[in-house]
């Protein structure tokens, strides 16, 4: 039975540990109030049941928190259609893991309602759902993690060049103070003498 807590135990934690981590993917701020609510509810309500699933509780707990999962797999979903159609770097991928992750997540509902039998094609079906969810994230990671290091190239791309012209109308200027200072000197002296002659 100690066994089938720390199943519990480790699955509460990985639900809350991976809404935190769509939540900093999927760029979640406070700002976006609904979002981050049920972002935030994600991490802190799996943690804060845990003790309920030691005394007994385990299917009153598990029941809505699996439920809740398919609607932040749900929510996951539509951002993940968001940034695939917005093009954004690793959108893509994204869309993909969480398809997956949404097909894994059916099966283990019709599993646990009974509509289909616990043999071997359902388990294997998950452990291929789990890894190819971890798969997908690991791409989009990646192709965000390059997309953004692509911006930053650019931003010092913007401000190298910006720095540049700077340096350009600075010498311009310093150029044209220079003329007009020998402008004004040449226009000086022959005053000078013609106020001297006069």
């Amino acid at each position: 039975d100690l066994d089938n807590h720390w199943v519990r135990l480790t699955a509460l934690g990985a639900i809350a540990c991976g809404n935190g981590f769509y939540r900093l993917l999927f760029g979640v701020d406070p700002g976006q109030r609904v979002l981050y609510g049920l972002y935030q509810a994600g991490i802190w309500v799996p943690l804060a049941v845990i003790p309920l699933t030691f005394v007994g509780y385990q299917t009153e707990v598990m029941s809505p928190v699996l439920q809740f999962v398919l609607v932040m797999n749900g929510v996951g979903l539509y951002l993940a259609t968001r940034l695939w159609r917005r093009r954004e770097a690793g959108g893509g991928f994204m869309l993909i893991a969480n398809l997956i992750s949404m097909l894994g997540l059916l099966v283990l509902m019709l599993l646990i309602l009974g509509y289909i039998s616990g043999g071997l094609p359902s388990l294997y079906s998950l452990h291929i759902a789990s890894l190819g969810t971890v798969l997908a994230l690991y791409l989009a990671v990646g192709a965000r993690y390059r997309g953004l290091l692509e911006e930053r190239q650019q931003a010092q791309d913007g401000e190298r060049q910006a720095q540049a012209e700077a340096r350009r109308e600075r010498a311009a200027r310093d150029e044209q103070s220079g003329l007009f200072a020998m402008i004004s000197h040449e226009i000086k002296t022959p005053l000078t003498m013609i106020d001297g002659a006069v």
